[in-house]
């Protein structure tokens, strides 16, 4: 074999070995999503461990829903001293404090004011992303009817696809679109 063809053998081979790669990888780059379906995904893990959190508050106090009549009731305020390992100031006092570790949770990332300082009937502090069923403060679990179908904790605005991520009593997240979430019902206005 001459000189001249082990090259075109060895470009042969080679241009081999990167399309079988290439071919292995595509489906797995393929399915790489965009990043705003990341921060989707964030906010529904956020509203599951909150619909956690409220669930274990129940079982705690005789299947008796939190007597919070806003969101900075449950969540508490933020304390003024260190910062916790995210640089935020941990929350505290609040009716949910003691049932989840990190205080970002309660944190939209596509929340444009997740960030602004606020003064609201919520309170002093930085916005909270998620809203609470102020209908719900102090009842019994067992007063609700079908909790799949009463929400806890949505969005406080439309940030993703134009629709609310919700959490339910029951402890599922789905996401309504703007018209469902209306629908709703439960949702004070």
């Amino acid at each position: 074999m001459s000189k001249k063809q082990r090259v075109v053998w060895w470009t042969v081979g080679v241009s081999m070995v990167l399309f079988a790669g290439a071919a292995l990888l595509y489906p797995v780059l393929a399915r790489q999503r965009h990043p705003r379906h990341n921060l989707d995904s964030v906010c529904r893990a956020n509203l599951k461990q909150l619909s956690v959190a409220l669930e274990m508050y129940a079982q705690d106090y005789w299947m008796r829903l939190p007597p919070g009549e806003t969101s900075r009731d449950l969540a508490g305020e933020w304390t003024s001293g260190r910062a916790d390992v995210s640089g935020e100031l941990p929350l505290a006092g609040g009716y949910l404090a003691g049932y989840y570790h990190n205080s970002d949770l309660w944190i939209c990332n596509l929340d444009p004011e997740r960030h602004a300082l606020t003064s609201s009937p919520d309170g002093v502090g930085v916005s909270l992303g998620y809203q609470w069923n102020s209908r719900l403060a102090g009842r019994e679990s067992k007063q609700l009817g079908d909790a799949s179908q009463v929400a806890c904790f949505w969005d406080r605005g439309p940030w993703h696809d134009d629709g609310h991520n919700v959490a339910f009593v029951d402890g599922h997240v789905a996401m309504l679109s703007s018209d469902e979430f209306d629908a709703l019902g439960a949702i004070p206005r």
